[in-house]
């Protein structure tokens, strides 16, 4: 852990301690590591609440804070354990410059009710069963903390813009040196190894999300992760790749087509890039929330396509653009989940989120658009609202990359 990650840790637990009483502590337990098969453990992610506080990804860890301590928990590994894999991080020195105290994972419960509490806010990783374990403490468990952290989470201080720039450059190149790979009689899983091993060479970290690659009618399919589709040609091709970096995820998309020009393609590609060139400029000139973002693009596709579809109303539209047109973006691809937070907030400098529009022709419709039927489109860019003169800075624009 570098100094500048464990001073911006150390400043967001303080903040938190901040909003506790006398008798209120928070507790946040880390994922556990899960074996997929008897000598085979799944790919481990850690909860993104837990790394934003510690810096620390360590499986099965727990950071407990009251207004006025630090004390972090870790699982003390065994002689075996230690054969096999190491002996692990000394929690000790990472921690040494800040007031956070080192304790074996075991004391938890005890250490917990030493300070007699009245309420204890928890949040957990996934399947961490902190319900059953902290029921018995005799405290009240409260849920204030998400949101307390949602606010925290949904405005990014330097070091994670650093490191969101960082993800964004990766990306965005991986996606230009991904274009000479793309061509007639390519396939998807190629196209989709070839984009790992790209942005991998760049310096990213584990890729935020399963890369979406594509081809014809599947470009129509929101989520298509199959990747199966061999010999593309006069087909579009719809390539969903982000990158990482120090944990924070960019998230970019752009369209292709493979072999000769195709007029449809065209007239699509056309008016979903003008709604996204739109809505950026929107971000940086008003003050919207990301409803009123999603709306005023609906609106641009809307006034685009009309006359190109012969379109009727709202509805119309709403059948070929069936998602929104953002999401906030952090440590999580989704950070925080705008469906359940802040989507009628005005953006603010700091927050940083997608701009994604799209066209899809599925099957349903197919017979209603002949002319554009299985071509799917989506621009996609990560995007931070900045306080700057223009409002924005786009970072999964093509930049360079050392």
């Amino acid at each position: 852990m570098n100094e500048s990650l464990r001073t911006a840790t150390e400043l967001r637990r303080q903040r938190l301690r901040q909003r506790l009483t006398n008798h209120e502590g928070i507790l946040l337990l880390n994922t556990p590591q899960y074996p997929a098969q008897r000598d085979r453990y799944l790919s481990y992610a850690s909860d993104t609440s837990f790394r934003y506080l510690t810096g620390s990804e360590e499986p099965e860890a727990a950071l407990f804070l009251t207004k006025d301590e630090e004390l972090f928990f870790h699982r003390v590994r065994t002689p075996r354990e230690i054969d096999f894999d190491g002996v692990g991080p000394d929690w000790s020195k990472l921690f040494l410059k800040s007031k956070m105290q080192v304790r074996d994972l075991s004391a938890l419960v005890k250490v917990v009710q030493s300070f007699d509490l009245k309420d204890l806010q928890v949040v957990a990783g996934v399947h961490v069963p902190h319900d059953l374990l902290f029921s018995s403490l005799g405290v009240r468990l409260k849920n204030d903390l998400e949101s307390w952290l949602t606010e925290m989470r949904w405005r990014k201080d330097e070091i994670e813009i650093s490191s969101m720039r960082r993800a964004g450059q990766i990306a965005a190149k991986g996606h230009l040196d991904l274009e000479k790979f793309i061509k007639a009689g390519a396939s998807e899983s190629e196209l989709k190894d070839q984009y790992q091993f790209l942005v991998k060479r760049l310096g990213s970290g584990p890729l935020p999300y399963n890369s979406i690659f594509a081809g014809g009618s599947n470009a129509t399919i929101l989520h298509h992760v199959k990747s199966e589709e061999r010999g593309l040609n006069e087909v579009g091709l719809l390539v969903d790749a982000g990158a990482s970096f120090e944990g924070y995820a960019s998230d970019c998309t752009r369209t292709h087509w493979i072999g000769q020009s195709c007029d449809e393609f065209l007239e699509i590609h056309r008016s979903v890039q003008h709604a996204h060139d739109e809505a950026i400029k929107t971000l940086g000139r008003l003050k919207v929330s990301l409803q009123e973002l999603h709306a005023m693009t609906e609106q641009v596709l809307f006034d685009d396509l009309r006359p190109l579809l012969k379109l009727n109303s709202m509805a119309d539209l709403r059948e070929l653009f069936f998602h929104k047109t953002s999401h906030w973006i952090g440590l999580d691809v989704h950070d925080p989940d705008p469906d359940r937070f802040l989507a009628s907030q005005p953006i603010v400098a700091g927050v940083s989120l997608t701009i994604e529009p799209g066209i899809y022709f599925r099957e349903r419709v197919k017979d209603k658009y002949p002319r554009y039927a299985n071509i799917g489109v989506r621009i996609e860019n990560t995007v931070l609202k900045t306080d700057a003169d223009h409002g924005f800075e786009i970072l999964t624009r093509v930049p360079t990359v050392n």
